[in-house]
């Protein structure tokens, strides 16, 4: 436990806490927001998600980011994770609540899953790049 990093929800999330861990690092934000020792519990729907929220690209190098962008990061992370644990949670394949109900937030997906569909926000088509190995979706339009 003692290597797994700081819960999203935490006041340790702060602009001074991922400048502090970014600054020595050359990773995109993608792979950053996935490493659970920096900040535990994002995985990949949520990361695509966080930073289509966010309006940030998902290779762009961590040291690149602003405090503006890393605070814009921290709000959209808390706010897609609470619209997410609100509705269960996210059910792609076979995904079951300890109470045997589904995760709704799949609904709600903005970028996640729908490449070649329709931005939400610009109408351009959603993209699905690899990053790692791990399918990323974005906007190439509002996501800089």
């Amino acid at each position: 436990l003692s290597k797994i990093g700081v819960d999203p929800f935490s006041k340790t999330l702060s602009i001074d806490y991922l400048r502090n861990v970014f600054k020595k690092k050359y990773k995109n934000i993608k792979n950053a927001l996935l490493d659970q020792k920096i900040i535990a519990g994002i995985g990949n729907i949520y990361a695509s998600e966080i930073l289509f929220e966010a309006k940030v690209h998902p290779l762009r190098n961590v040291n690149t980011l602003s405090k503006e962008e890393l605070n814009i990061i921290i709000k959209s992370s808390r706010l897609i994770l609470n619209k997410s644990i609100k509705v269960g949670g996210t059910t792609i394949k076979d995904h079951i609540q300890p109470d045997g109900n589904l995760g709704y937030f799949k609904q709600k997906l903005k970028v996640y899953g729908r490449e070649n569909h329709k931005c939400t926000v610009c109408n351009k088509k959603i993209r699905n790049i690899l990053i790692s190995g791990r399918s990323t979706y974005c906007c190439v339009s509002c996501q800089q």
